[in-house]
């Protein structure tokens, strides 16, 4: 019985590792704004050029939605500031970080981690 509850309890560490790496969690009920790409870009896993780019080929004056942003990202051009976005209005889980100078947002959107996380 012990060694079940061992492998039970090994198991659920793996799974949280694996939902740990897979990236900021997305709220099913967030909502965004429009925000336009203004130069050749790149999304990343996380708000870090040294992180997975998960997507690729943004150009400028293409269409996405921002869903929030973060002041603690990797510094680009003196900017630490990130968005965390989205091709479409519905992600389904398709989000990146792009750095601040690759994007225009035209509304306010909230701080990924407000308690700092």
């Amino acid at each position: 019985m012990r060694k079940i509850i061992f492998a039970a309890a090994g198991a659920a560490v793996a799974v949280a590792g694996l939902v740990g790496l897979a990236g900021p969690a997305f709220a099913a009920d967030e909502t965004g704004t429009t925000a336009t790409i203004t130069k050749h870009a790149t999304g990343y896993q996380w708000p870090s050029m040294q992180s997975p780019p998960v997507m690729t080929g943004l150009t400028p004056g293409q269409q996405v939605t921002a869903f929030c942003f973060t002041d603690k990202g990797d510094v680009v051009n003196d900017n630490p500031y990130w968005f965390r976005i989205s091709k479409t209005a519905t992600p389904d889980g398709n989000t990146a970080f792009v750095p601040r100078e690759a994007i225009s947002v035209t509304g306010n959107v909230p701080n990924c981690w407000p308690n700092g996380n």
